[in-house]
């Protein structure tokens, strides 16, 4: 025979694919069998490419001599609008890939492609026989899927089982997903929102901590949160509030530091992702609804994913790893309020003339430079302290007390073992005693060189002299020391001077307008008032409904109310200003005032009658002092059911309402039901209360509406068990404009 070239086509499901082309030599039996052998092989390999391979024929062109190249590892899959488990199991490999679609996960019936793939990014710790191409590329689920893969041990090689995760290409490198690895049963999972090449490799060094979370690390959280979104604007020493994300070792500094827009959080607590402010800022909101100061961040980037601020979470609750405690103090728990100390970082080293130190000299070359820029004459200044120059008299002078361990004075003239300031700088007491919050200054590290220790704790020791100093405030200074009207500073406090105003705790009403005018604004809404006050909490005169009538519950213990009416034991404000609870249990964060002067105990006395009574609302006229001692509407007359209930519902229910719904969501009064105090006999001779029935009554069945978008007041919080008792005493007891026996003003 004469050589000829002998073409073999061979089809599988309609799909004809060339697969051999091979010279004859007719002058050998040998020749034959090659050919037979190679004809079957041929035949065999063309049958599984054709088969999973894509339809119609992959002829190659005219002008090309090498043969069409097969695909038998890829593979493809129908799934439709309802769900199902697509099953890869490599032809080459000893992995299986699973991915599982929920029903909804996909608008339309979708063919899923899935394949080895072949160029992908290289990095240590990837099994490469486990990096799969799911297609088609890019398509994103309405619901996410579960991916598994599950490999042969002998796959992995050397590698830690339980340090293997699905990883997600993206560009060179690799994105570590969310997910599990089961070493007994040789299965790594993760949830995915889309397709693209995913493989099996190993998470970075310091991942996967105890949240389990290859992302929750240092590195990863500096590229794509802190350094590659905040220090747009947070970098550097003109860093909004002081705080850098610039670099691991700014980002570290943040964490046991104090929030400059809420002192009572810090930065990053850590351990604690629910106490960090960066997740409340990233969040917009503190995880029980608690309001910011300011604007979401980041400010000028589309909101942080869910996934992202989700990695933040796990570092924070993994202890922030990558960030090692500084000092010798307790940087995880506690309110650190910017500290007694803090400041920013301007590395001022020893400047001072010769001789003793005075408080000029320490002013002007340690604490003006370190430490004013946060702790000066502002209201803002961390604890309400200020270490501007003219504040020696209520530092020093005064023995002012420490806001964080209120039984050490910042400053104990003439032993620097027990001067509170002394610990902060250097990150603990003189044998080792933790400090609450973080070591100071706050920017740090670096924090003060030895050189300045050393000035600063001689001063002290020689008695903290202050010639130079500040002049003399007396005890009134209020420039962020002591901030009360009057004599503070170690004067008369009995029945006189309080640093009340002048005020005679024994006059003042124990009223809701008598406690605000004479204490509450006195000492509180110095910080506690305006648009941002911390913790959203604001003491003006007028925000009496949102902190009693509706109950507002506590932002440092959350189960507690801020004010429960007729229990201070139970009432967090009371805990607050005690410095602790009626048993001795522990307040977050620094008692209040946080001057770090106490209230005077006659006031305190004054607070807790005022909420023994009921914490009633009182009248305006009780701000001059005068009038009674309890509350001042008899208890089930109608004036004390609208002060103590339903004053609230004047926002709409009101011929002048004040809610910015009205003539938006609705018209103002709804259904022409108006409940304001001058309005008893609209309320009782209509439909809205019949005395003496509950079930007759539409305020009783509109108050207690199963349906939270029903339910009044409509858009708030319930109202209270204890304003509904009020209401359905009233009611059954004849709903009387004064009861008998009783005197009505």
């Amino acid at each position: 025979m004469t050589n000829q070239a002998i073409s073999l086509r061979t089809s599988c499901f309609g799909m004809n694919r060339t697969i051999f082309r091979q010279n004859l030599n007719d002058n050998t039996v040998s020749g034959f069998r090659r050919i037979f052998t190679a004809v079957l092989a041929g035949a065999i390999l063309a049958s599984v490419g054709a088969c999973f391979s894509d339809s119609g024929t992959n002829e190659p062109a005219d002008n090309q001599g090498a043969p069409p190249q097969p695909n038998p590892t890829q593979q493809q899959f129908t799934v439709d609008q309802t769900g199902g488990t697509v099953v890869y199991r490599s032809p080459i490999h000893d992995v299986t890939l699973t991915l599982v679609i929920p029903a909804g996960a996909l608008d339309i019936s979708t063919v899923i492609t899935i394949d080895h793939a072949q160029s992908v990014p290289v990095a240590e710790g990837l099994v490469t026989g486990a990096v799969f191409d799911l297609g088609p590329d890019g398509l994103v689920f309405n619901i996410p899927a579960d991916l598994s893969i599950t490999y042969g041990i002998s796959l992995i090689a050397n590698l830690a089982e339980d340090d293997l995760r699905i990883h997600k290409a993206s560009g060179s490198d690799w994105v570590a997903l969310v997910g599990s690895a089961d070493s007994v049963n040789n299965t790594v999972s993760a949830a995915i929102d889309s397709l693209s090449i995913f493989g099996l490799k190993t998470i970075p060094a310091g991942g996967g901590g105890a949240s389990g979370n290859p992302n929750a690390t240092l590195a990863w959280l500096q590229s794509n949160v802190f350094g590659g979104v905040c220090s747009q604007c947070h970098t550097g020493a003109g860093a909004p509030l002081g705080v850098d994300w610039s670099s691991d070792s700014v980002t570290c500094a943040n964490v046991g530091r104090s929030s400059g827009e809420i002192p009572t959080l810090m930065v990053i607590n850590s351990g604690n992702p629910a106490a960090s402010y960066v997740i409340w800022k990233v969040e917009g909101a503190g995880p029980n609804g608690e309001a910011i100061v300011g604007s979401q961040m980041p400010l000028s980037n589309p909101s942080l994913t869910a996934e992202t601020i989700q990695n933040m979470r796990d570092w924070i609750a993994d202890d922030t790893p990558g960030c090692e405690p500084q000092g010798g103090g307790d940087t995880g728990g506690g309110d650190t309020g910017g500290g007694d100390t803090g400041g920013g970082d301007t590395g001022g080293g020893d400047t001072g003339g010769g001789g003793p130190d005075t408080w000029a000299s320490i002013q002007a070359d340690i604490l003006q430079e370190r430490c004013v820029i946060c702790h000066n004459n502002s209201p803002s200044a961390p604890m309400g302290l200020s270490l501007e120059t003219d504040q020696y008299d209520a530092i020093v002078t005064n023995g002012r007390m420490s806001g964080e361990v209120p039984t050490m004075k910042i400053i104990e003239q003439g032993d620097s073992t027990l001067s509170y300031m002394v610990w902060k700088i250097n990150g603990q007491g003189p044998n080792g005693e933790d400090i609450v919050g973080s070591r100071m200054p706050a920017s740090g590290p670096p924090f003060l060189i030895q050189a300045e220790l050393d000035r600063i704790t001689a001063w002290v020791d020689a008695g903290a002299p202050g010639a130079g100093g500040g002049g003399d405030t007396g005890g009134g200074n209020t420039g962020g020391g002591d901030t009360g009207g009057g004599d503070t500073g170690g004067g008369d406090t009995g029945g006189g001077d309080t640093g009340g105003g002048g005020t005679d705790p024994s006059q003042i009403v124990p009223t809701w307008y008598g406690v605000q005018a004479n204490i509450l604004a006195q000492f509180c809404t110095l910080c506690h008032s305006g648009a941002n006050p911390p913790m959203a909490l604001s003491w003006e005169v007028d925000q009496y409904n949102t902190i009693v009538t509706n109950r507002r519950l506590s932002s440092g213990i959350q189960s507690m109310a801020i004010v429960e009416p007729g229990d201070p034991g139970a009432s967090y404000m009371f805990w607050k200003i005690n410095g602790h609870g009626p048993n001795g249990e522990t307040i977050e964060g620094i008692r209040m005032p946080a001057t770090g002067i106490p209230l005077d105990q006659g006031l305190v006395d004054v607070i807790e009658q005022w909420i023994l009574n009921g914490a009633p609302l009182g009248v305006p006229a009780d701000a001059d002092f005068g009038g009674s001692t309890g509350p001042t509407y008899p208890v089930g007359s109608w004036m004390y059911v609208w002060t103590e209930s339903l004053q609230i519902c004047t926002l709409c229910h009101s011929h002048t309402p004040s809610s910015a719904r009205c003539g938006v969501d609705f018209e103002c009064p709804p259904e022409d039901v108006v409940l304001t105090a001058d309005n008893y006999f609209g309320v009782v001779d209509g439909d809205i209360v019949e005395p003496y029935d509950l079930d007759d009554s539409e305020l009783w069945e509109m108050v207690t509406e199963d349906e939270a978008d029903e339910r009044m007041p409509f858009g708030l919080d319930p109202l209270t068990s204890r304003q509904l008792t009020i209401i359905r005493d009233w009611i059954m007891d004849g709903a009387p404009y004064c009861p008998a026996n009783a005197v009505c003003p």
